[in-house]
C-alpha cells in the first residue's frame, strides 16, 4: 500500500517483542533501503545474519547496500555468501557483476553475468553489464551485441550513454 513508515514502525515493534525475529529484520532492512537509509539497511541485515546466518536474502540485501555505498569488496563478499545459500539468486549475481565492473575486474563480471543469462536470458541488466565488461576487454563486437540486447529488453539507457555507444559503431 506504500505505507513504508507504518511498516517500519510495525517491524520495529515486532522486533521489540521478540528480538529473535531474523526475517523481520531482513524485511526492515529492505524498507530502510527503500527510504535511502543504507546504514539502517546494513545494520538490520547484519543483525539478521547474526541471528540466522542461513538467510540468503539478508546476505543479498547486505551486498546490494554495500554496492550502493561503494564498498565493492564487501558487496562481493556478501553476494558470494548469498549465492552459497541460494545458487540461483540472480540479484546476487548482478551485484557481483556490477561490483566487479567497478573494481576493474571485467572477466569476473563477465562470468557473473553469463551465469545470470544461463538462468534467465532476458535479464536486461546482465546484457548491459556484459556490454560494459566486453568493452573494457576490447571486444567491441560482443559489447555491441549485448548492448543492443539490453536496449531491446528495455534496459534504461540515458541519452548520453546511448550517444556514447552510437559513437562506437
Amino acid at each position: 500500500k506504500g505505507l513504508t513508515n507504518d511498516a517500519i514502525s510495525e517491524f520495529k515493534q515486532a522486533i521489540e517483542c521478540d528480538e529473535s525475529l531474523a526475517q523481520a529484520r531482513v524485511n526492515l532492512g529492505g524498507l530502510y533501503f527503500q527510504t535511502g537509509d543504507l546504514e539502517g539497511c546494513i545494520e538490520a541485515n547484519q543483525k539478521a545474519i547474526e541471528l540466522d546466518p542461513s538467510l540468503p536474502m539478508a546476505h543479498n540485501n547486505l551486498g546490494f547496500a554495500y554496492l550502493q555505498k561503494g564498498d565493492y569488496a564487501k558487496a562481493v563478499e556478501a553476494s558470494k555468501c548469498a549465492l552459497e545459500l541460494m545458487p540461483g539468486l540472480i540479484q546476487a549475481y548482478n551485484t557481483l557483476a556490477v561490483a566487479y565492473l567497478r573494481m576493474d575486474q571485467p572477466a569476473a563480471s563477465i562470468e557473473a553475468s553469463l551465469k545470470i543469462l544461463s538462468l534467465n536470458e532476458s535479464f536486461a541488466p546482465a546484457h548491459y553489464n556484459l556490454a560494459v565488461a566486453y568493452r573494457m576487454t576490447d571486444d567491441p563486437k560482443a559489447a555491441r551485441k549485448h548492448y543492443e540486447q539490453a536496449v531491446a529488453l528495455h534496459y534504461p539507457v540515458d541519452s548520453d550513454a546511448r550517444a556514447e555507444w552510437d559513437e562506437l559503431e
